[in-house]
């Protein structure tokens, strides 16, 4: 997910459903499931859907994949008007437009991304005050907001139907049952901050 939350920087959802699954979301990972999310625009930008595929679920086919070219098991994949940008892995290790043709006649881009450091090293850099806090990498404001993005996916595997979410007030707005699972109460001897 990380590719298209940096990207795209879309804040939280205006809701979030399961699409389909194979299997309980209860106690442990359903064999696949498909979940859909949708941004509100924002400024330039506009409204968007975003798709999450794991297990046995498998997205469609790239638009712009050439014939005969593989997808990978882990990464994704951004459509846009003028391509489709394919982040190759599960740690967003490399970017390629496509289809090949409209990446040769765009070139290599004016920038490059920072240098990667590795998560752990780069969030002690930044608690030493050796980088800016807001790292790429390692800033809490930005991994805090895209995990919690994420974890609302497992709550739309365990309630049925679109659920929509209020950034605002932090909740649900049509399901009771999917705000219960949003806390928890923590075991007796440990503390909610």
């Amino acid at each position: 997910m990380n590719a298209f939350y940096k990207v795209m920087e879309p804040g939280f959802p205006v809701s979030v459903e399961c699409l389909s699954q194979t299997g309980p979301a209860i106690d442990s990972y359903p064999t696949g499931k498909t979940v859909k999310w949708e941004f509100a625009a924002d400024g330039d930008r506009p409204a968007f859907d975003a798709y999450w595929y794991d297990g046995v679920n498998k997205p469609p086919r790239m638009p712009g994949l050439e014939e005969g070219r593989a997808m990978d098991d882990a990464g994704s994949y951004l459509v846009g008007t003028k391509g489709t940008c394919w982040v190759v892995g599960s740690h967003n290790t490399s970017a390629l437009l496509m289809p090949e043709a409209r990446r040769k006649e765009f070139g290599r881009p004016k920038e490059a991304a920072p240098p990667l450091r590795e998560h752990e090293k780069e969030f002690l850099m930044a608690a030493r005050g050796e980088i800016p806090y807001n790292a790429p990498l390692s800033h809490f404001g930005y991994g805090g907001q895209l995990t919690a993005v994420a974890l609302m996916a497992n709550i739309a595997a365990r309630v049925k139907g679109k659920l929509l979410y209020d950034a605002k007030a932090q909740r649900f707005t049509n399901s009771e049952e999917a705000n219960k699972l949003m806390t928890r109460k923590p075991r007796e001897g440990w503390l909610v901050g």
